[in-house]
This record gives structure tokens, C-alpha cells and sequence, in this order.
């Protein structure tokens, strides 16, 4: 009897762990097993033999859905407080220092109804790093001494994002649902919703919410690493057995997302920025949210494709729209799901918002009479087992809170082929679903400026104003809607169908195939990656391009009507599995990746756009444009203003916003029509074909930008970036009209080279954490609170960041200095062994094998940019870090931050909030308002790409 107990036992674990079988793509060259632990936990194990590191992560299916009436916000705020120390690891910062200190990073995410925790370390580190993080999932000690720092971070994390228009809209659409549902909830939480109630002591929900929720036969984790799946699987059931299983279950709210009263209804929305747009959202049965047939994905699938006859093509054509976008929400309601149309409009389709809603109500009305086609769902189904095949691999950290969350919603063994899965078109599941895409189903979002609003959401203080569908409303939509012509859309003629391989030469590293007066022609293949993909980059230069603010003024309006006239293309490419992209940073940039079939055929229709004739109106829509962009980078995040306006103080030329917009408000159509000539005199190219491309490829495509080619090109135009100056203090400060403000400082070395740059890495490894430490767990100074590298050209320096809702600038300028001479000492104090630790992080990072074809040409691009024809640089930054040594770096951090050894720069941005309190002063400081008056202080670097 023993022997057989032993078998079934034997049996039973086996089964276990290998019944599962992980279905991978054609490019995956990783092992997979899952297993069940006794305690109900779902593992997924993965063995990447070029791993450099390991990772983990653990995820549950409980998120701000399941925060008690009493206070929103419970699951945001204990993701916050598990971070502060467990039954075996008591202090405060030892989750989070071990990591750090062993090559790693750490985070966590709280959604509707989902929290995923994640890290990741050095190899020989992990069964620790495990052991921590399952004790801060099993047993935190959620210590009441830290809950008013965790509560002001939340805040903090709440304030920071409130004046972000996407997520204002994204929270008045679930706030305005049934009442009685708890979507409607404010999820972030903060000072007033985390607090003592009568009946509700705070601490107390916090400990009852975790030993509720926080139960093994609830999570997935996901263990990724070099180790053998043997090695996996014993870690796992070593360590995460000591999450307990509570038998918690799950269930779905008791009450419909919407009433009658909540659908068939209308918003008026002011929004932050100035912006003019409109969503159509219907909420729909759960039953829509089929993880193999995808009625959702297929409706939206044909509403937002970008083709011939296309709903958006319809509505671009006749100058309404800018664009549009269809898709779903199937995971914040739990009971239900969303499908949603939104529309970015023009200031002719802000005027006649009817005309749009009557023909999106009558192309529903059309696609309920004609039914969607087997055509459609097998393009659909061809195009997503494409992807799946020659699915880009994400690795180690990046992989493991992807898979962790997708466990949650589909069976282990598609758990990397679920996204992708559509095993049959359900025809009458569509046709129910787009059957209830009526204007009383509907919930329709007009967001403008002049919207009449009578109403303010929780928080967020978004104006708003609601009312419902009227029969008048209907009845004009249909009148409108009468006479327009409305068609099926195309099918997309870029899907590709030849996955053939290109042979392999021999050689490493690219090559140069033909150098003549206005073309340079360069091709490489990957080193690491076999699969029918490929990145085709064109490089346009010319001595007018943006030379000056005008010119410049000038590029920004060329860019953003190419961009208009090409908006069907770049999404029929995209929905093939082609990226495209254009931007404007020395010259302008095209960008096409992914599959290689028909980038031939893709990129003299991108050059098209040169020869077009630019219309009166064309201009006038972009300059419309591009002068809104610019004047919402006055109320874009104040850090992201401050990183922005450092890029711009490194850049040489360059001119903030503000003088680009009073340039574009002086633009007229003579004078682009004179711009794009003078470009085109001298314009020249440098073609990069990169990946599964044959020299013959790569040449072909050349020859189609030659008809493109201006009669006086010449060879690569010079660019430039500052050269710090020893000594320099310099100021930049700008007014927000938002209420926080942020500081960020900037150290930069006058040296430069990979020795200088490899310091600087080195040096930010070692201070990130504790910045981090000190003013945003200590000092509560914001949620956003981080150290980075400063790299430009072939310099480099190290930058200090925060957005603060509680202190000005100059308090921040007084919080930073006390923390440099503090960590002198620290530094002074840190150990061969945190050192070596740190280098090996940092060159963990810079050798990782590149999970994708973009992450290994992003080296090659920039010494094609930079003109290193030996394309080492990746290499010399290597073998620097290599060899770069403690006291180096020490002396780094004494001589360029505590010291005049380099350029010191402040960007300040003073929030609303703070305006009377002042500035921060530096003895000796440069003013410079404008970033030609930093330039002028400074050296330069000037560099010529290849």
C-alpha cells in the first residue's frame, strides 16, 4: 500500500507539472513548464539559457474593484504599504536595498481588477530575492508608522496625474456608470478617501483586505531565469509555499455596469489641454469577451481599419477627423465589457459633430445590414498568427509582468499565444454585438473646449455636463446620415505572405553598399535574430531643413501634414505588422519596421507625399495643428516639461515652444511652398536596411529615393550638441499654469568619451536608489522622484529629478544640496563588493542579448549618426565600465557635483501653487531664459553622420 500511495503521489506531481503544454512562437527558443503547489498557485517556469539576470512575478485578480465602500483606494494603498517590511525581513528598505544592491529593480502595478508585483536580480541572488518577496506578499507587516508617508505618496502618485486628459476621461466614463457598481469609485485613492471613518478605522481594512485577498489559489507567478526548469521548479516550491491559501474567491458585483439610466446619454467634457475630440463607449454583456472566437477585436477589427472606404477614410476625406480608433475593454468591469469608437477632430468636425455621429450611426446601421464578412475575420485571423510567429520576445522583468497578468485571463498554456488566438469567426455572436451599437446603447464623450458643462468629477475636477439621447437628437443623425455614401471597407494590401529567410554571408556588422553626392547606402544583418523582419531607416538632410527658428517652425508644419496626408497609410502598415514613422531630429527621419515583404513597396509611397500639391486647406489644417501641440506643451506634466526643456538645452540649434509657436503663428503657404523647394534642392539621403534585408534589397529600395535626390546634395550635414564648460552655473526657469512644480539638476562632465560616460552610469547606479530613499519614502517630497544618466553626442552627466505637490523649487533646490552632501559620505562609505555589484548590473544591461531587432540596430543607428564607421561604440562603453574604477567614480561625483569641475544646470518649473514663494538661487548663476542664451555659455561638439 505504501508503494502505491508513493505512485499516485508520483503521478499526481507530474501531471501537475507537465499537463500544460505552453504553445510558443516560431522565434521562441526558450523551455517552459508549468505546476500547480499544493497551495493552488499557478507557476509558470522559464528557462532562458541567455539570461543574464532573474526575474519574477506574482499576480492576483483583485484590484480597485474589490476596495470597500468605505475606502476607495485600498488596493492601491496596500500595494503601497507590502513594500515596507515582512514578518522575516522587518526593516523598512529591505525589500527594496536587497534588490538594488544585487543588480535589480522592483515594481508593482494596481489596475481594476488585477495587482501584479514583480522584480527581478542577479542570477546568484534570486532564491533570496524570492524567499523576500513571497514574505512581503505572505506576511508584511504593514506597520502603522509608515501609513501617513504611504498615504501622501498615493496623494502624491494621484496629484501628479491629475491633469493628464486621457486618464480624466478614462475616469469620468467609469465614474458616470451605475452608481451602484463599483467601477464608479474613485480607485487612486487619497488624503480624504484613505482615512478613519466613523465604522472604518483604515489600518484595520488594510489588514482585513490583504488577509482576505492576498491567497495562493488566487495568484499566478511566473519564475524566469538561466536556471534549469528543475532548478525553477524547486525554488518555487520552496519559497512561494509560504503564501497561504485562504480559499478566496472572487465575485463578480451584483449589480449591472449601467441602467437605462446611464446609457442613451450625452457628456459635455472641458478638457485640460486644448484638445477636440469624441468617444462613443457602449457597454456591453460579458458573453462579448470570448477568449478564442474575440467578437470584440473582430467588430473593432473593421471600425477602426485605416483602408479604402473605411469609416475613418469617409469621415478624414470630408475633413472632420484626424483620426480614429476602435477598441475594447474586456478586465475593468469584471460583468461586463466596453467597445469604444474615438475620434480626434478637426476644427471643421468640432462644428458639425452631428454630421459625424450621423454617418458613425449609419455605417453601424450598414454593417448590421451587410453583416461582416469571412473575408474580414480571415485577414484578422491571418494577421494575428502572423504576429504570434514572429512575435518580437520580451525577456526577464518585462516578461514576467506581462505573462503574470495574462495568466489571469487566459490558461497557462496560452499564456504567450492567448492575445493572439482566433480559432473561428462567430458570426452571430458579431452580429448580436454590433446589433447593440445603437444611439440608445451609446455613450457619447464630446470633448472640447466650448463643451457647456454644470459639473465637476470627484478629484479630478473635470467640468462636465450630462444629458440623454434625445428622439430630436436620433432624428437629425438620421436625417444626416441619409445621403452619405458609405461602402465596406478594403481589405489591407501590405498583409504579407512570403516569410522566406535571407541567406546568411558571414560578415558582422554593417557595410557600406554605396556612398555618392546625395545618397549613402548601408545594410547589416542581425546577429542574434532569424525571422522574416526588418528595419529600413531614411535619413533626409539638408542645409534648410531647421537651421534656423523659422526653418524649424516651418519643419514641425511640413511634419505634421505629412503625417495628416499619410495617417491611412501608417495605420494600413501598421495593421500588418508594419511600423512608420516619421519625426524631425537632425533631418527627417522614416522608420519602417517589421515584416520585410513590403517595405519596398511602402517607402516611395512615403516619399510620394513631396511631390503632392499642398492645398490651401491641407495648411491650414496643419499649421491649426501644430500650433495646438504646441501651445499643450504648456500643460503637459511640469516634469516632463522639465525633461523636455533639457533636451532642448542640450540640443544646438534649438528654441522652446514658446518662440517655435510665434513662428508657426507666422507661417503662410508661400512660404512652406518655399521652404519645402530650398529642401528640396539639396536634399539628401542615408539609407540603412537592417535585418531580413540582402544587399540587392536594400539597393533596390535606394534607387526609389533617387527621383528624391536634390540637384545640389552633397555629403552628411553637420550637427551639434553643447560641450559643458568648466564652471558654468546656468538657470532655466519657466511659470506652470499647472498647481506642482519640479526640479530638475543636471551635472555634466566636460569630458568627453566612453571613459567619462562609463563613470556617470556607474556613478547614477549607485545614487538611484538612494535618492529615490530619501525624498520620495523619507522626505514625501512627490511621487515622482528619480536619478538618470544624461548622455548627448559623446558627453555625458548625471541628472536629479522630482514633481512635488508640496514644496516650490527653491525648497526642492534646498532638499537636493543636503542630499549631495549626504551621499558623499555614502559614497565614500560603499564597499568594492556593492560596487562590483552595481558594474555588474550595468553591464548586464549593456551585453543582454537584444530581445528584438530595434533594441540591436539602436547601437548601430547611433554610431551611424554620430559617424563611427567602426560601429564599436557599444564595445568602448562595455570594456570603460569594464575597467572603471570606485575612486574614479567618487572623484566623478566629487569634482562635477559637490565641486566646479563641469556645467551645473537647474531647470525649474514652478507650479501655480507656488508662485509667490520664490525661486532657487545658486551663487554665480546664469540666467537663461531662452535655450540660445545656455548655448552661448557653452562649447560645442559638432559631429558628422556616415
Amino acid at each position: 500500500m505504501p508503494i502505491i500511495r508513493f505512485v499516485i503521489l508520483f503521478l499526481l506531481v507530474a501531471t501537475q507539472a507537465l499537463a500544460a503544454q505552453v504553445r510558443v512562437s516560431d522565434t521562441d527558443y526558450r523551455a517552459y513548464r508549468a505546476l500547480t503547489l499544493d497551495t493552488g498557485l499557478t507557476v509558470l517556469l522559464v528557462h532562458d539559457e541567455r539570461a543574464s539576470k532573474a526575474a519574477a512575478a506574482l499576480a492576483l485578480p483583485v484590484g480597485s474593484l474589490d476596495d470597500p465602500d468605505s475606502q476607495p483606494g485600498l488596493a492601491h494603498y496596500l500595494e503601497h504599504m507590502l513594500f515596507l517590511g515582512s514578518e522575516s525581513y522587518p526593516g523598512a528598505e529591505e525589500y527594496q536595498s536587497f534588490i538594488t544592491r544585487n543588480g535589480g529593480q522592483t515594481n508593482a502595478a494596481t489596475g481594476y481588477t488585477s495587482t501584479t508585483y514583480m522584480m527581478e536580480v542577479d542570477t546568484p541572488a534570486f532564491p533570496e530575492a524570492l524567499r523576500r518577496m513571497a514574505d512581503t506578499l505572505a506576511r508584511p507587516r504593514l506597520d502603522p508608522v509608515y501609513a501617513d508617508k504611504e498615504r501622501n505618496a498615493v496623494n502624491a502618485e494621484m496629484e501628479s496625474k491629475k491633469h493628464s486628459d486621457g486618464r480624466r476621461l478614462a475616469m469620468l466614463t467609469l465614474s458616470t456608470l451605475n452608481p451602484a457598481h463599483p467601477a464608479t469609485r474613485f480607485t487612486g485613492g487619497n488624503l480624504e478617501t484613505l482615512s478613519d471613518k466613523p465604522g472604518s478605522r483604515l489600518h484595520d481594512e488594510l489588514v482585513r483586505f490583504h488577509h482576505t485577498w492576498y491567497s495562493a489559489n488566487l495568484m499566478k507567478g511566473v519564475l524566469y531565469g538561466p536556471q534549469s526548469l528543475d532548478e525553477l521548479e524547486r525554488l518555487a516550491r520552496a519559497e512561494l509555499a509560504v503564501i497561504p491559501d485562504r480559499g478566496a474567491q472572487v465575485r463578480e458585483p451584483s449589480v449591472p455596469p449601467v441602467t437605462d439610466g446611464e446609457r442613451g446619454v450625452i457628456f459635455g467634457v472641458r478638457p485640460v489641454r486644448e484638445t477636440r475630440s469624441m468617444t462613443i463607449e457602449f457597454v456591453l454583456p460579458k458573453k462579448f469577451d470570448d477568449p478564442s472566437t474575440k467578437p470584440l477585436q473582430v467588430a473593432a477589427a473593421v471600425l477602426g481599419t485605416e483602408t479604402d472606404n473605411s469609416l475613418v477614410a469617409n469621415l478624414r476625406g470630408r475633413g472632420l477627423v484626424l483620426g480614429l480608433s476602435a477598441g475594447g475593454d474586456s478586465t475593468s468591469l469584471r460583468n461586463g465589457v466596453t467597445m469604444s469608437l474615438f475620434l480626434q477632430l478637426t476644427e471643421e468636425g468640432d462644428r458639425r459633430r452631428d454630421e459625424i455621429l450621423a454617418t458613425v450611426f449609419a455605417y453601424l446601421d450598414m454593417l448590421r445590414s451587410r453583416g461582416i464578412g469571412q473575408e474580414y475575420v480571415e485577414q484578422l485571423g491571418n494577421m494575428m498568427s502572423m504576429e504570434f510567429r514572429f512575435a518580437p520576445l520580451t525577456s526577464g522583468f518585462d516578461y514576467v509582468a506581462e505573462a503574470a497578468g495574462v495568466m489571469l485571463r487566459h490558461p497557462v498554456e496560452d499564456v504567450n499565444y492567448g492575445p493572439y488566438r482566433l480559432d473561428s469567426y462567430d458570426a452571430a455572436a458579431v452580429g448580436e454585438l454590433v446589433g447593440m451599437l445603437t444611439p440608445a446603447n451609446s455613450r457619447i464623450f464630446h470633448v472640447g473646449p466650448d463643451q457647456p458643462t454644470d459639473r465637476e468629477a470627484f478629484f479630478y475636477q473635470t467640468p462636465y455636463s450630462v444629458r440623454p439621447v434625445a428622439a430630436a437628437d436620433t432624428a437629425r443623425w438620421a436625417e444626416l446620415g441619409h445621403g452619405v455614401k458609405l461602402a465596406l471597407p478594403d481589405l489591407n494590401p501590405f498583409v504579407p505572405d512570403d516569410f522566406s529567410l535571407v541567406l546568411r554571408d558571414g560578415g558582422k556588422g554593417p557595410r557600406k553598399l554605396a556612398d555618392r553626392p546625395g545618397l549613402t547606402v548601408w545594410q547589416g544583418l542581425s546577429q542574434f535574430r532569424r525571422e522574416p523582419r526588418a528595419i529600413l531607416m531614411a535619413r533626409l538632410q539638408s542645409a534648410h531643413i531647421a537651421s534656423t527658428l523659422e526653418q524649424t517652425a516651418m519643419q514641425g508644419v511640413l511634419l505634421e501634414l505629412w503625417g495628416q496626408k499619410q495617417a491611412g497609410l501608417r495605420y494600413q502598415a501598421q495593421e500588418a505588422g508594419l511600423g512608420l514613422s516619421l519625426s524631425g531630429d537632425e533631418g527627417i527621419v522614416i522608420r519602417i519596421e517589421g515584416f520585410s515583404q513590403h517595405q519596398a513597396d511602402l517607402l516611395p509611397r512615403v516619399l510620394g507625399f513631396l511631390n503632392q500639391e499642398v492645398t490651401a486647406e491641407d495648411f491650414e489644417l496643419a499649421r491649426a495643428e501644430q500650433l495646438r501641440s504646441l501651445a499643450n506643451m504648456e500643460k503637459q506634466g511640469p516634469f516632463g516639461q522639465a525633461m523636455g526643456a533639457m533636451r532642448g538645452l542640450l540640443k544646438v540649434p534649438s528654441w522652446d515652444h514658446r518662440a517655435v509657436e510665434g513662428a508657426v503663428r507666422g507661417v503662410t503657404l508661400d512660404d512652406l511652398k518655399t521652404y519645402m523647394a530650398a529642401v528640396r534642392r539639396d536634399l539628401r539621403f542615408t539609407v540603412f536596411g537592417f535585418g531580413n534585408v540582402t544587399q540587392g534589397d536594400v539597393l533596390a529600395m535606394a534607387d526609389s529615393v533617387a527621383p528624391f535626390i536634390g540637384p545640389e546634395a552633397g555629403k552628411p550635414a553637420e550637427a551639434a550638441r553643447i560641450l559643458p564648460a568648466q564652471g558654468v552655473v546656468a538657470d532655466y526657469r519657466r511659470d506652470s499654469v499647472l498647481e506642482d512644480s519640479a526640479l530638475v539638476e543636471m551635472f555634466l562632465d566636460p569630458a568627453v568619451g566612453p571613459e567619462s560616460r562609463s563613470r556617470l552610469l556607474l556613478l547614477e547606479g549607485l545614487l538611484s536608489t538612494r535618492f529615490y530613499s530619501r525624498l520620495r519614502t523619507e522626505e514625501q517630497l512627490g511621487y515622482v522622484a528619480t536619478s538618470f544618466p544624461v548622455m548627448f553626442a559623446h558627453g555625458a552627466g548625471i541628472g536629479f529629478g522630482v514633481q512635488s505637490p508640496v514644496a516650490g523649487t527653491a525648497d526642492l533646490a534646498d532638499r537636493f544640496e543636503s542630499f549631495y552632501f549626504k551621499a558623499l559620505t555614502q559614497l565614500r562609505g560603499v564597499s568594492e563588493s556593492e560596487f562590483e555589484s552595481v558594474r555588474q548590473g550595468v553591464l548586464a544591461s549593456l551585453t543582454k542579448t537584444p530581445d528584438t531587432l530595434d533594441e540591436e540596430f539602436g547601437w548601430y543607428e547611433t554610431d551611424l549618426r554620430l559617424g563611427n564607421a567602426a560601429f564599436d561604440g557599444l564595445q568602448r562603453l562595455t570594456a570603460a565600465v569594464g575597467t572603471a574604477t570606485l575612486g574614479e567614480v567618487v572623484r566623478a561625483y566629487e569634482t562635477l557635483v559637490l565641486g566646479p569641475g563641469g556645467t551645473r544646470v537647474l531647470v525649474q518649473i514652478q507650479g501655480s501653487r507656488f508662485s509667490e514663494l520664490g525661486w532657487a538661487e545658486k551663487k554665480g548663476a546664469v540666467q537663461t531664459p531662452r535655450f540660445e542664451d545656455f548655448h552661448r555659455v557653452m562649447g560645442m561638439q559638432r559631429y558628422r553622420g556616415l
